[in-house]
C-alpha cells in the first residue's frame, strides 16, 4: 500500500511574528494568533475506464490577530497539475520547498507562499488536480487534514473540516451503487503505527453522480488530528425476482395486521 499513494492536502501554517508580542494574563488566547474555525474541501472525482481523476478545491477562512506577515506551507499530491493559490480572490505566487509531509501512504511534497501585509481577515483557496489510485479493490481518495499540526503559536477554539466528494461514474448501472467508507487516519507516537478510525459519511445519488459528505470536528482548543481517507468501489444491489414481490407484500401486510390486533387486545385488558 505504501508504494501507491492516494494523495491529498493539508494546510499547515508557518508564522513569522513581526509585531511585538503582548502578554495578557486575563485572556487565555495568545497574542499574536491566527484562527481558522473551519476548512472546506471539495473533490470532483470522475471514474472512467482509464481510472479515477480528481479536481480539488480547498477553501480556508482565517482571522489574523497581530501578525503583519504570514508564511504558509501546503502539501500537494505527487505530480499534481493545474495548481493555483488565491488569497482573498487574488492569485498568489507559490513555490516548492525542501520539506515533506508524512502520511500513511508516503511523503508529500510541500509548497510555500507568503502574505505580506497580512489583513485581519482573509481566505485562502488552493486548487489542484491529481489521479485517485486503486488500492486493493477500492479507489482511495486521500486528504491531508489536521491543519497547523504541532504549531503551538496558532490558536483556535475548535476547527471543523467539511469534506464533500462528487463521484461521477461513467459506467455505473441502475442496479449498481457505491460501497463507500470514510476514515480518519491517526498516527500513534508511542507505537509509531498508523490507525484507521471509521467516520460517518452520507451519500446521495442523482443518475450517475454519487455525492459523499463527511464532517470532522477537533477537540476543544486543539487542531484536527490525523488525515482523511475515502474509499469506494462499485457493487451490485441485490434484486428480488418479480414473482416474489407479491408474496412478500402479502406477508408484510399480514404481519402488520397481526401486530396491530395484538396491540389492541393488550391495550383493552
Amino acid at each position: 500500500m505504501l508504494g501507491r499513494i492516494s494523495l491529498g492536502i493539508v494546510l499547515a501554517l508557518l508564522l513569522m511574528a513581526v509585531a511585538p508580542i503582548r502578554t495578557t494574563l486575563a485572556n487565555p488566547v495568545p497574542y499574536p494568533c491566527i484562527m481558522m474555525p473551519e476548512e472546506y474541501i471539495y473533490a470532483n472525482i470522475t471514474v472512467s475506464s482509464e481510472g479515477a481523476y480528481a479536481k480539488v478545491n480547498g477553501t480556508y477562512p482565517f482571522v489574523n490577530v497581530g501578525y503583519q506577515n504570514i508564511s504558509m506551507s501546503y502539501p500537494l499530491p505527487q505530480n499534481s497539475t493545474n495548481v493555483s493559490v488565491q488569497v482573498s480572490g487574488n492569485m498568489t505566487s507559490w513555490w516548492y520547498s525542501d520539506a515533506n509531509y508524512s502520511t500513511i501512504f508516503g511523503d508529500l511534497p510541500v509548497i510555500n507562499w507568503t502574505i505580506d501585509p497580512a489583513p485581519s481577515k482573509f481566505s485562502v483557496e488552493v486548487d489542484y488536480e491529481h489521479t485517485v489510485p486503486m488500492i486493493g479493490q477500492n479507489f482511495t481518495y486521500f486528504y491531508a487534514m489536521g491543519t497547523w499540526k504541532n504549531m503551538g503559536t496558532v490558536y483556535a477554539k475548535q476547527t471543523t473540516a467539511y469534506v464533500t466528494a462528487d463521484i461521477n461514474m461513467e459506467f455505473i448501472g441502475e442496479t449498481e451503487t457505491l460501497e463507500v467508507y470514510a476514515y480518519q487516519i491517526l498516527f500513534n507516537s508511542t507505537t509509531h503505527e498508523w490507525g484507521w478510525k471509521p467516520l460517518d459519511c452520507f451519500t446521495s445519488r442523482i443518475d450517475k453522480k454519487i455525492q459523499v459528505n463527511a464532517t470532522v470536528v477537533s477537540d476543544l482548543f486543539s487542531p484536527i488530528e490525523g488525515d482523511f481517507v475515502l474509499t469506494f468501489r462499485t457493487i451490485t444491489v441485490p434484486e428480488y425476482p418479480s414473482f416474489l414481490i407479491l408474496p412478500l407484500f402479502i406477508i408484510a401486510t399480514l404481519l402488520a395486521v397481526i401486530a396491530y390486533r395484538r396491540k389492541r387486545i393488550t391495550s383493552s385488558r
